[in-house]
């Protein structure tokens, strides 16, 4: 994998809900020799950053192609299928799994829109990929920065601007 390899701790101890290690070791090992790039998004991949937040969710993103060959390794974990997701901001291809009692969602060529513009063109997940080291896998995550950037085109204002203030206080 290229890329930056970060496996300095964050300063507060990682706590993942009940289940979400063993989906993350479930997911890396069904995705290892996956042709498709993807990275672990959302709330999971900032708290491995350090972020105290609480995950509901585990969220994969990657390209079109990229979230149909990550649903093939994953098959008998779908609950809905991939599929094409169109919304006023945000478009994808958006399917969802269960695995070990977490639900996972899979989202592919993300774009966005603001009010009155063209949808943007998909993001490459490799211009922001970072490695995080968390008990003992290697994980794809989106870069912080990139995640604020993100939040802001959504329209989530909020969570972009609470991004943008843990960097500030702990980016260096």
């Amino acid at each position: 994998w290229l890329g930056c390899v970060r496996s300095k701790p964050p300063s507060q101890s990682i706590a993942l809900p009940p289940g979400f290690d063993a989906a993350l070791r479930i997911i890396t090992a069904r995705l290892a020799d996956c042709p498709a790039e993807w990275v672990i998004t959302g709330s999971v991949g900032m708290v491995l950053q350090g972020l105290p937040l609480r995950p509901g969710d585990i969220d994969l993103q990657s390209d079109g192609q990229g979230v149909v060959a990550m649903q093939e390794r994953l098959a008998e974990y779908i609950t809905q299928p991939v599929f094409l997701k169109s919304g006023a901001q945000i478009q994808s291809y958006f399917g969802r799994l269960e695995i070990e009692g977490v639900q996972v969602e899979l989202m592919g060529d993300m774009q966005f829109r603001s009010p009155g513009e063209d949808w943007t063109a998909p993001g490459d997940v490799l211009e922001h990929r970072i490695f995080w080291s968390y008990s003992g896998m290697r994980l794809p995550l989106l870069d912080l920065h990139y995640e604020a950037e993100a939040y802001r085109r959504m329209g989530r204002l909020e969570k972009a601007a609470m991004i943008e203030a843990w960097l500030r206080e702990h980016d260096g």
